[in-house]
């Protein structure tokens, strides 16, 4: 830690000596010049002393003009790294060989482009089916022979006394529940498809299909 020390000369009332003391080895002086009007002026000592480690040296320093010598240097750009003879011509210009001659059939162009004023229209179905199917014990049947469809209702009658089951063929008294009164819809495309049984005999559902 550095020690400030202030002198004054009483033989010079204009005298003034400020001495601060950084270590044994360097000290900064701030002195007055009795030949100079007392003028300021810094005195300054610096011993020699041992540099931190790492700090630059001489022998250190690059050479004379900075040449620096790099050793086990590639002797040759390694095969496919870019090279001028491998960049793109001037403006970037790229000319592709063999292109098909036109678009293959299907695919967007600028005629089947819609311009937001265009809308598709999206026809409705003209047949509705509809059919009463009594529900069998025993082994499930389809509620109708084949038919082709999108979707299907299938309503168990009102006065209905126990449940009806839908499903698949194959479907037992575990299917889906209809009680009396309620029903489902399925988008199916065949009506041959949905299964009905029932616990009891005498039941019956009705459905309707588009």
């Amino acid at each position: 830690m550095a020690d400030d020390i202030s002198r004054f000369d009483p033989n010079n009332e204009k005298s003034l000596q400020v001495v601060s003391v950084i270590d044994d080895e360097k000290s900064l002086n701030l002195k007055g010049d009795p030949t100079n009007n007392n003028a300021l002026y810094i005195d300054a000592t610096v011993s020699s002393s041992t540099l931190p480690t790492g700090a630059s040296t001489s022998a250190k320093q690059l050479p004379n003009d900075h040449d620096v010598t790099v050793s086990n240097m590639i002797p040759a750009v390694e095969t496919g790294l870019a090279t001028s003879a491998k960049q793109l011509a001037d403006n970037h210009q790229v000319t592709v060989s063999n292109p098909t001659a036109d678009p293959e059939t299907g695919l967007a162009t600028s005629d089947n482009q819609t311009d937001g004023s265009q809308i598709t229209q999206i026809s409705a179905l003209s047949t509705i089916y509809a059919g009463t199917k009594t529900v069998p014990t025993g082994t499930a049947e389809a509620i109708t022979s084949t038919q082709a469809i999108h979707s299907v209702t299938i309503k168990a009658l009102s006065t209905n006394t126990v449940a009806v089951y839908v499903g698949p063929s194959g479907v037992t008294v575990s299917g889906f529940e209809l009680l009396a009164g309620e029903s489902v819809s399925l988008d199916v495309t065949n009506l041959a498809t949905v299964f009905v049984i029932s616990g009891s005999a005498s039941q019956v559902v009705r459905y309707i299909a588009i």
